[in-house]
């Protein structure tokens, strides 16, 4: 099992696309859409702001693609951005992933996002 959390920036000024600054998301899933890499995220109050490329409100929603990702169009709080936007200034500043297995093989991994980084391997 792989679980995987993501944290907005600290700050004062709004948290772009309608995200809240200071706030923890899930990131549950990548997809790949026609060429276009899609994170899909999680609000974990189960409520969307975010109102940015991809969004529920994006006309890119067809019936096919909907299905092809298995998301609805519901304020259930989970979303979708552009894979290169979670990793850019000024979205998110932190992802931890926790590889699961059993209790004595439990991995975590930190990632400082930084402008300069777009992937980690490990």
């Amino acid at each position: 099992m792989v679980v995987s959390c993501c944290a907005t920036l600290s700050k004062s000024d709004a948290a772009p696309d309608g995200l809240i600054n200071n706030h923890a998301y899930s990131l549950l899933d990548v997809f790949d859409v026609h060429g276009t890499k899609l994170a899909k995220l999680r609000n974990p109050w189960s409520t969307e702001n975010y109102h940015g490329e991809w969004s529920d409100k994006d006309p890119r929603w067809t019936p096919e693609v909907l299905k092809m990702v298995g998301h609805k169009l519901d304020n259930d709080g989970v979303f979708h951005m552009p894979f290169h936007k979670f990793f850019s200034k000024p979205y998110f500043r932190s992802t931890t992933v926790s590889l699961y297995r059993d209790f004595k093989s439990t991995k975590l991994y930190t990632v400082e996002q930084k402008v300069e980084q777009l992937f980690m391997t490990v």
